[in-house]
């Protein structure tokens, strides 16, 4: 159960750094209705990991994935499979970087965040959550590695709520400091959404790099441990 505690710990924390989602929620809590929108975000965000998680869990309940000394070969193709996947991605956003000299700019759909409903504002949490390939690599990673602990339902569901909780700590800190700031809030806040968008692909590439040699490295211990 430790094993499988610090484990998915960190696929959490793989989640949880996403420069973009990062400063959604920040641009959401710049806004006007931040009171009620910021919250909704975090709640809707916590919702789509916790249900597409769920049903994970649920669909693959049949699935033997060995364990973690002993993984499956479907477990390991699997995970190595998702190792590969992010290494792209994380090619990706490095090859596609601003050259030196240029300014980074936002995706063109983040500048409506600020004028978005509170309940719009949940829903897009929601979709943020799930509607990425990254997440979903790590979302299949997190109940690979669940399934292969051989627990209980309940210390499953307790598992679970590490993964979503830490997974969602960066959208649940602005939201926090928004609250806890008060007036000195939305200055912090737009200094961080400064910085995350200059080095968003160095976070970016630098942490996919990381995670997806991780759920390699992982895998490489079956084939040739």
């Amino acid at each position: 159960m430790g094993e499988a505690i610090v484990s998915t710990i960190a696929l959490g924390l793989a989640v949880a750094i996403d420069p973009m989602r990062i400063t959604a929620i920040i641009l959401v809590l710049l806004s006007d209705r931040a009171r009620r929108a910021g919250p909704l975000f975090l709640i809707g965000y916590m919702s789509g990991l916790t249900a597409v998680t769920g049903i994970g869990l649920l669909l693959t309940d049949p699935v033997d994935f060995g364990r973690p000394s002993k993984p499956s070969t479907t477990a390991t193709v699997l995970i190595a499979s998702l190792g590969l996947m992010i290494l792209g991605m994380a090619t990706w956003v490095w090859t596609n970087r601003p050259l030196p000299g240029e300014e980074p700019e936002l995706p063109r759909w983040l500048h409506s965040v600020v004028s978005l409903p509170p309940i719009l504002a949940g829903g897009l949490g929601l979709a943020l959550s799930v509607v990425s390939f990254k997440n979903l690599g790590l979302i299949i990673s997190a109940v690979v590695l669940i399934s292969q602990a051989k627990i209980s339902v309940v210390q499953e569901v307790v598992l679970l709520l590490i993964f979503v909780i830490v997974g969602s700590l960066g959208i649940g800190i602005p939201v926090v400091w928004y609250f806890r700031a008060g007036e000195t809030a939305p200055a912090t806040l737009t200094r961080w959404k400064d910085w995350l968008t200059v080095h968003n692909a160095k976070i970016v590439a630098g942490s996919l790099a990381f995670f997806g040699l991780l759920l390699l490295g992982r895998s490489a211990l079956h084939w040739f441990g």
